[in-house]
């Protein structure tokens, strides 16, 4: 029993010390509540909604979102591994990765945006929704929200900030969750449709300004090296 218990403590132990075990943690962690949060504020919104109007957000959420991930071309996954590559092998490769990446997802994105804002009616259309057409071109920005805090989330990652990562994605839950029941009871489907915005901006806001202390972190720690060098 003793011997157990010894062998169960220095597990313990170990996890603790691990880079891996806390990563993990945070990752699974945060990702899991922020995702919760976000499942549960999508039933608060189809119960206020409806069957056909929770339909429209569906329709609308999951357009805007998809069109988002193409619009990153891949760059949040191959972000991670340029950045998690260059901060062992040459770090002042680091802000041009960064800056690259958000340029080419937000040009990449803006322009998709305009796009489905000048063919909103279209799409509106082919669908069968012509009340659709506003809500459209009104959430063509969560489009480039989207986009941005799926490539920041991948530049995070080869930061191995994980820890922000997670409180990111809990923070713009618990936005989305406060939001969505004052706004969907008074406003209906528009209300619903504007805390999914506030809740996109907010993540890709909060996973900028978490970038930009690790990137200056990163490169305060690197000339610190070279001065002592």
């Amino acid at each position: 029993m003793k011997y157990m218990r010894t062998n169960l403590s220095d597990i313990l132990d170990r996890l603790k010390k691990s880079s891996l075990f806390k990563d993990s943690f945070w990752a699974v962690f945060g990702n899991g509540i922020g995702n919760a949060l976000l499942l549960f504020a999508g039933m608060i919104i189809a119960r206020f909604l409806g069957k056909d109007l929770y339909g429209e957000y569906g329709l609308i959420k999951t357009t805007m979102f998809q069109i988002a991930m193409f619009s990153t071309f891949g760059l949040g996954y191959s972000s991670t591994k340029f950045i998690a590559e260059y901060i062992q092998k040459d770090k002042t490769k680091l802000k041009s990765i960064t800056l690259s990446s958000l340029k080419i997802t937000l040009i990449i994105s803006s322009t998709l945006c305009l796009i489905l804002i000048f063919f909103a009616k279209n799409l509106a259309d082919l669908i069968n929704a012509p009340q659709l057409v506003m809500p459209l071109r009104f959430l063509g920005v969560i489009i480039i929200c989207r986009a941005i805090s799926t490539v920041t989330s991948g530049l995070l990652g080869g930061f191995k900030s994980f820890k922000e990562l997670g409180m990111n994605n809990i923070i713009s839950g618990v936005v989305m969750l406060l939001l969505c029941i004052p706004l969907t009871y008074y406003f209906g489907l528009k209300g619903s449709l504007t805390a999914l915005l506030i809740s996109q901006v907010t993540i890709s806001i909060l996973n900028v300004l978490s970038l930009k202390y690790n990137f200056k972190n990163v490169i305060h720690t690197h000339r610190e090296k070279e001065r002592v060098n």
